[in-house]
């Protein structure tokens, strides 16, 4: 690559960014080019998990609280499922420093307005699979969190998603039971935290 073509791509993104793809004596762009490569080649292969963990997830906690529309039910004023949520106001995000009730409640809203949205250009009415689909993959993975737990997590969540639980552990909320789970935990986290840096090189124009 020529200096030339080098310098105008080092203007239009930032060093910091490209400072994690050099080696010992400078940026390399090459690596850069690749990675972005790489990472849109496994983007379906991790939409496809975030498809099915999301339903997997969804169809355990509508069994816990016995409600099959609890997102659209939750909207909707329902008063058990908003006293049951609710439980969550005096747990914050140690990262953000916000209410978790506010947070789950603001991430339904949301996503149920762009719902409705695209449920009225379509002139139809919002169904539940509709706010499954907006809710972000964090929303998804933050119910599998600590802070969830006297909701959903001591009541089987984790053995609904992962059936291979059930037949490891006998007991829910065991020493065994809970390392298994708090590594689960981690390993979300780093999923997380892996699909969203792959999807924002996704966004990122070719060069």
């Amino acid at each position: 690559m020529e200096q030339k073509e080098f310098d105008e791509i080092i203007a239009c993104i930032s060093e910091p960014r490209l400072s994690s793809y050099k080696n010992e004596s400078n940026i390399i762009i090459e690596n850069y080019i690749e990675i972005i490569q790489k990472s849109q080649q496994i983007y379906p292969a991790l939409h496809i998990i975030e498809v099915i963990f999301r339903n997997k997830v969804h169809g355990a906690v509508a069994d816990i609280l016995e409600e099959k529309n609890w997102l659209l039910d939750f909207k909707n004023g329902n008063p058990f499922l908003i006293e049951t949520f609710s439980s969550l106001q005096k747990t914050t995000q140690t990262n953000e420093k916000k209410d978790l009730y506010d947070f789950f409640k603001d991430e339904v809203t949301k996503a149920y307005d762009s719902s409705l949205s695209i449920a009225k250009k379509n002139s139809r009415n919002i169904i539940e699979g509709d706010i499954i689909a907006s809710l972000t993959f964090g929303f998804w993975t933050a119910l599998m969190g600590k802070p969830f737990i006297n909701i959903l997590g001591n009541k089987g969540l984790y053995i609904k998603v992962f059936k291979e639980l059930k037949l490891e552990f006998k007991d829910i909320g065991s020493p065994e039971y809970n390392m298994k789970i708090n590594k689960i935990r981690d390993n979300l986290n780093n999923i997380r935290s892996n699909r969203n840096r792959v999807f924002s090189s996704r966004k990122t124009k070719k060069l």
